[in-house]
C-alpha cells in the first residue's frame, strides 16, 4: 500500500495536480540552477582550452622566430670574426715587410682555401666564408641567395678545394627549386671542370635522380651504370644498385 501511495503522489506532482511544499520547489529550482551553472562552467572550460592552445601555438611561433633571429645573428657574428682575424693576419704580414698589393684591386694570399682571401674595397672574404654562408642559406631554403654565394665562390676562387663542392651546391639549389634540367647540367659540369673531384659519383647519382624526375629513365639508368663502372668503391653503391634495380623493373 505504501508503494502505491508513493507512486500516486509522484503522478499527481508530475501532472500538476499536487503542489510540492515550498522546500521541495526550492530544491528543484536549485537543481536546475546547478545544471545551468555546470553547463556554463563546461563552456568556459572549453573556451579556456581553446585560448590555451592558441596561446601555446603563438608562443611556439614567437620562440621559433626568436631562435631563427639568434641563429642568423650568430652566423653573422661568426663570419665577421673570421674576417677580422684574416684582416689582422694581413696587417701582420704587412708589418713583417711583405710587399703591399696594388690599391683597389683584389688581393689573393698564398696557401690553401683556408687562407685564401679576396680583398676589394676594404672587404675581406675567404672561400671558406663564402661556402659556409652559402651552405647556411641552402639549409634555410633560401635557394636563390645560396646559389649566388656558391657561384661567387667559383668565380673568385676557381682553384679552391671548395670550388667543386660549390658547383655541386649550385646543382642542389636548382634541384630544390624544381629545375631538374638545369640541375643535371650543373652536376655533370663538375666532371668537366674538376675531373679530380671527389664529388663525381655523388654528382652522377643526383643527376640520375633529376633525370628520373623528368621521366628520362634511360638516361637515369645510364648515369647510375656509369657510377658502377667508374666508381666501384663508391660508399653509396648499395643505393645506386637499388635505384638501378627499380628502374629496370618498372
Amino acid at each position: 500500500m505504501l508503494g502505491i501511495g508513493l507512486a500516486l503522489a509522484l503522478t499527481l506532482v508530475l501532472t500538476g495536480c499536487m503542489v510540492l511544499p515550498t522546500e521541495g520547489t526550492m530544491l528543484v529550482s536549485d537543481v536546475n540552477q546547478l545544471k545551468l551553472d555546470v553547463k556554463r562552467l563546461k563552456e568556459q572550460a572549453q573556451d579556456t582550452n581553446k585560448m590555451q592552445a592558441s596561446w601555446q601555438e603563438s608562443s611556439r611561433e614567437t620562440e621559433k622566430a626568436h631562435f631563427e633571429q639568434l641563429r642568423d645573428r650568430l652566423i653573422e657574428v661568426s663570419l665577421s670574426l673570421e674576417k677580422l682575424e684574416k684582416e689582422v693576419a694581413l696587417l701582420r704580414q704587412a708589418q713583417a715587410g711583405q710587399a703591399p698589393s696594388s690599391a683597389g684591386g683584389p688581393v689573393r694570399a698564398e696557401g690553401d682555401f683556408r687562407s685564401t682571401m679576396v680583398t676589394t674595397g676594404g672587404l675581406t672574404v675567404s672561400a671558406k666564408d663564402l661556402f659556409r654562408s652559402a651552405t647556411e642559406l641552402l639549409v634555410r631554403e633560401k635557394y636563390e641567395e645560396a646559389m649566388g654565394q656558391f657561384r661567387s665562390l667559383i668565380q673568385q676562387f676557381p682553384d679552391s678545394d671548395l670550388a667543386d663542392d660549390a658547383l655541386f651546391g649550385v646543382g642542389e639549389c636548382l634541384h630544390a627549386m624544381d629545375k631538374p634540367g638545369d640541375a643535371i647540367e650543373a652536376y655533370l659540369s663538375i666532371a668537366k671542370r674538376y675531373p679530380a673531384s671527389d664529388r663525381l659519383a655523388d654528382a652522377n647519382y643526383r643527376a640520375a635522380m633529376c633525370a628520373k624526375q623528368q621521366g628520362d629513365r634511360s638516361r637515369a639508368a645510364a648515369l647510375l651504370e656509369e657510377i658502377v663502372v667508374k666508381y666501384p668503391a663508391y660508399e653509396e653503391m648499395g643505393r645506386v644498385k637499388d635505384a638501378l634495380a627499380e628502374l629496370r623493373t618498372q
